[in-house]
């Protein structure tokens, strides 16, 4: 059998003269001449076994990716030098040479805001006297967690402090056991808690010195201060073996520095130049501290991302392009939420209160994070149109940030028969779409925006189009993951929010991240960055949904409603033929076919409009 043949050549390549020494290749081995296939799809996977191997044997966060990646090359030209292998043989190694790939450049973009938000927290619980309270074995009830605080007993928000205590649950650090958490018998969980200290700022101000040094922005003394620390002790992560896939303290305290780094880049215009593989010098930087605009950059050096040439110039990794391509948007996401970081001490002692994020921080994130959603989502409409003989006049874009679908479906359609309406809660939100209707004039002349429009709020919209005559009937409204953050929402809210927008005869497009089981992310490692996702907007009070779950899979993971299920029940039929579902969080077909798509493209119409088209429910 091929798998046989493989597998003795695993065994030979252990014993190859150049692998010797090469523990990260030796690693390797198993992983590459293991048993692969093609999804439904057409994508690569490993077998469960595999992908395990790799998530917990392999070291490939920041720095180590580049050398996987170096290592697999090594092992993958020793295996074409085999003359008796087959081309089945061949094709299967490839594959698994391409799932190791993917899952390194996923790593990449996913790990970063995790560890930038785990510094935070285990900084305050070190803070709080948790961190010692957790060490020496004491098992931490959420509901009835009480510190001293002057020389006084305050019992901790209960909420916060579970919200807090999932988050290194699924991060791997401690386990649950019904609303009780315990650090976990492994030797990492156990360094990370003994060397991660207080922070000695602020997590909201890097980003913001980066962004202004970047700028050529004056930097006052401490200030400076500020950044020559967090550079001077910047960590260059080592690992001699691996047991499981846990970040160390030193990975913990690098991607906590690296995700201000890149989000001041991509203000500065950038990352884009990195990600097409261009170099950096200090001429692209107008300023006088380029002592300090290096150190910044060689943290990146240390991160993986970067090669210093000589300290006057910076090139991408082959990691790196892709960090600079994708991880913006994922990264001003998580990173916008540093309201909620900055008072992380307090929200605990006292409860969450009024924070807010003002999304003026990340529309430009949220831009780069759903353009090729929308571009997804654009065609989807074609086809339906093309496909039903459906037309529409009015197209609604909810949640706009910037206008990125509307400016899209502009290019595509133009605004002689179509009216853009552009809605959002935010004024920075409205600002930066009316900025870029004047500017760049890629956004419809006719688009009229309407503010303090808050998506779970129906009528705002519809009252705005009822005053201008506009008839609610057969609109497109378009979403880019705006639904979850809906405050404060239960199953109910949610049916409700979706019927109203129903029986005025919107048609649903939207897009949204699937919320995921603790299980699930303990599973998958680092192939999402669903943990950190999931701790901001439960700490904002939004929530994530599954995107298909039956009722009784929900109960029995603990999640909410699925967002079909919250539709369908509001009077919507699901279009299948046009949803579109992103890759899955297992490299690997699970035995029991549980494998949730990473985000969903949703595609809904009124069922009335429906029977009008002739389209049966299904």
């Amino acid at each position: 059998m091929s798998v046989s043949r493989l597998a003795v050549l695993g065994r030979a390549l252990h014993k190859h003269p150049a692998l010797e020494g090469d523990w990260i290749a030796r690693q390797l081995i198993p992983i590459l001449t293991s048993h692969t296939e093609l999804s439904s799809a057409a994508f690569p996977y490993l077998n469960p076994h595999a992908f395990s191997a790799f998530r917990d044997n392999i070291p490939h966060l920041l720095n180590h990716a580049g050398q996987v990646l170096e290592a697999a090359e090594r092992v993958v030209s020793l295996i074409d030098t085999e003359e008796d292998l087959n081309k089945s043989d061949r094709a299967s190694v490839s594959r698994a040479q391409k799932v190791v790939h993917t899952v390194l450049n996923t790593a990449s973009v996913t790990a970063p805001t995790d560890l930038w938000l785990l510094r935070i927290v285990l900084g305050v619980f070190r803070e709080l006297g948790l961190t010692e309270r957790m060490l020496a074995g004491e098992v931490l009830d959420v509901e009835n967690c009480w510190v001293r605080q002057n020389d006084e007993m305050i019992r901790l928000n209960t909420a916060e402090l579970r919200t807090n205590m999932e988050l290194l649950h699924a991060r791997g650090y401690v386990r649950a056991m019904q609303g009780r958490f315990l650090l976990t018998s492994h030797p990492r969980a156990r360094a990370v808690l003994n060397d991660i200290d207080v922070l000695e700022h602020s997590p909201s101000i890097l980003t913001s010195l980066w962004t202004r040094l970047f700028a050529g922005e004056e930097l006052n003394a401490s200030e400076v201060e500020i950044l020559s620390q967090v550079t001077r002790t910047a960590p260059v992560p080592v690992h001699d073996g691996q047991i499981g896939w846990l970040a160390s303290s030193d990975e913990i305290e690098l991607g906590y520095r690296i995700v201000p780094l890149v989000l001041a880049l991509r203000v500065n215009g950038l990352t884009a130049r990195l990600a097409a593989g261009k170099s950096l010098d200090l001429s692209h930087f107008d300023t006088e501290k380029a002592h300090l605009i290096a150190a910044g950059l060689n943290t990146l050096v240390k991160s993986g991302a970067l090669i210093c040439h000589a300290d006057v110039s910076w090139s991408p990794t082959v990691i790196g392009k892709r960090v600079f391509d994708r991880a913006p948007g994922p990264f001003g996401i998580i990173e916008a939420y540093h309201p909620y970081m900055s008072r992380l001490r307090d929200s605990l002692l006292n409860g969450r209160g009024t924070v807010w994020v003002r999304r003026g921080t990340n529309v430009a994130a949220s831009q780069d994070a759903n353009r090729s959603t929308f571009e997804q989502t654009n065609d989807a409409l074609d086809n339906f149109c093309e496909s039903y003989g459906f037309e529409y006049t009015v197209f609604v874009e909810h949640a706009m940030g910037r206008g990125e679908a509307i400016r899209q479906r502009f290019a595509r359609s133009g605004a002689e028969h179509i009216r853009y309406f552009g809605a959002d809660l935010e004024d920075e939100a409205i600002d930066a779409a009316l900025v870029e209707k004047e500017g760049s004039r890629q956004l419809p002349p006719n688009l009229e925006l309407i503010r303090n429009a808050d998506i779970g709020r129906p009528e705002v919209v519809l009252e705005y189009l009822r005053r201008l005559g506009v008839p609610s009937r057969d609109v497109v409204m378009v979403v880019g993951n705006g639904f979850h953050e809906v405050r404060d929402q239960n199953d109910e809210k949610m049916v409700a929010i979706f019927k109203a927008y129903c029986d005025a005869g919107f048609l649903l497009l939207f897009a949204e991240a699937s919320a995921l089981s603790v299980a699930d992310l303990l599973e998958t490692g680092w192939n999402t960055y669903h943990a950190g996702f999931k701790y901001v907007h439960e700490k904002s009070g939004q929530g994530l949904r599954p995107a298909y779950l039956s009722a009784a899979e929900e109960r029995q993971v603990g999640l909410q409603a699925s967002w079909d299920e919250c539709a369908t029940q509001a009077g919507y039929m699901r279009m299948d033929m046009f949803s579109k579902r992103s890759r899955t969080i297992y490299p690997f077909t699970a035995p029991d076919s549980h494998n949730p798509a990473i985000s969903v493209n949703h595609f809904f119409i009124p069922r009335e409009l429906a029977m009008r088209l002739g389209i049966k429910d299904h």
